[in-house]
């Protein structure tokens, strides 16, 4: 017998787009001399906490959380292109990640 795994849950997402907000560090991982690698893994590991304690989604390491969000981004910004729906999470996921001249800067307001 196989277990699913958990979904990500919903506040779990806010939580994140909510420190993609926060820390420019996190959105464009461009480190400058006074931020080192060493503060980006921090970021990361402090996001991974906050997330693995939400309690209403799973648990994981660093790395999967990292892998996860690639994928939420990247499947958001093919929707984005494809004229598909987005919702407000979404929104502001693309927001967070702007681009100039995307397919996603239609969704700026």
């Amino acid at each position: 017998m196989f277990l699913k795994k958990a979904r990500t849950s919903k506040s779990q997402y806010t939580i994140y787009v909510e420190y993609l907000e926060k820390n420019c560090l996190l959105r464009t991982g461009k480190l400058s001399p006074n931020l080192g690698p060493e503060d980006l893994h921090s970021l990361w590991l402090q996001l991974a906490k906050e997330l693995n304690a939400c309690g209403d989604g799973p648990t994981r390491e660093v790395e999967g959380w990292k892998k996860l969000f690639t994928e939420w981004k990247s499947q958001t910004r093919k929707k984005a292109r494809e004229n598909k729906a987005l919702n407000a999470l979404e929104i502001r996921l693309l927001k967070g990640n702007r681009h100039s001249g995307s397919a996603w800067d239609f969704y700026s307001t």
